[in-house]
């Protein structure tokens, strides 16, 4: 599936999103800048790869259900960095 197919009800399915939640939206352009700008791609570029639909779909995923932002819960979710950093061409701050 690309990126761009993914749905609102494929989110709150995955999620576990039973309501209807305002703060949604604003965590799945969160999640897409997220990953433009950890990838350096395009959302067009990142259409051709499905993986990258599972990526945002377990970024959302964390994003909202860690919205109490903590230093312990600072860590990057090591999924979306494995497939993420399969795509990256933004090899900036990349050690």
């Amino acid at each position: 599936m690309k990126l761009s197919e993914v749905s609102t009800a494929q989110v709150k399915a995955f999620c576990g999103i039973t309501d209807d939640d305002d703060i949604l939206p604003i965590i799945t352009d969160a999640a897409k800048s997220y990953i433009y700008t950890f990838t350096g791609r395009s959302g067009k570029e990142l259409d051709s790869y499905d993986d990258v639909a599972v990526a945002y779909l377990v970024l959302v995923n964390h994003m909202y259900t860690n919205r109490d932002f903590a230093a312990d819960k600072a860590a990057e979710n090591p999924v979306v960095a494995q497939i993420l950093g399969s795509h990256r061409d933004n090899l900036l701050g990349v050690i």
